[in-house]
């Protein structure tokens, strides 16, 4: 009784595994063929293709949104708190979520917005339409990356043995 019950464990687990095998094959498939393969993210919604293939498209009410975030970003104007700030104090329908700036950040950091996505360290051209163009994002990007360079981290005592030992 104890060796059919190890065997069907063990016949349990790899059909898991398998399974999980599987699903990454297509998703990967997915992507290489320009398929967004999950959730869409802010900005897009999931629809329905004529191949009868889930894809994504532009959302009617958040992808001006995404669109307008990026070229106030791209003036060099305003900071992400204003762009926060701003969304909330016009009351602009941001999905279901609150805007704050973390969420900004990250709509604002993913390459997706351009016509290309990142999947599994991977950049795949995408076949669905860009809210935005890669000379925006790019501006965007050096921006952010430029507000992180400025940022330090003051030393408020210098010990003799900082760093040293870690846990």
């Amino acid at each position: 009784e104890k060796f059919l019950h190890g065997i069907k464990v063990l016949m349990a687990k790899n059909y898991v595994e398998n399974l999980g095998e599987e699903a990454s094959k297509g998703m990967r498939e997915k992507a290489k063929s320009g398929i967004w393969p999950s959730c869409a993210p802010t900005g897009y919604q999931n629809v329905l293709g004529a191949d009868g293939r889930r894809s994504i498209a532009p959302h009617p009410v958040t992808a001006p949104l995404v669109r307008q975030m990026f070229d106030w970003f791209a003036t060099g104007d305003y900071t992400l708190k204003d762009i926060a700030e701003r969304l909330r104090a016009e009351k602009l329908p941001f999905g279901s979520r609150q805007v704050n700036v973390s969420s900004i950040h990250c709509i604002l950091r993913k390459r997706i917005y351009t016509g290309e996505f990142d999947w599994k360290g991977e950049v795949f051209p995408g076949s669905y339409e860009p809210l935005v163009d890669k000379a925006t994002w790019e501006r965007v990007q050096d921006l952010l990356n430029a507000r992180s360079e400025l940022r330090y981290r003051k030393v408020v005592r210098d010990f003799t043995y900082s760093g040293l030992v870690r846990c």
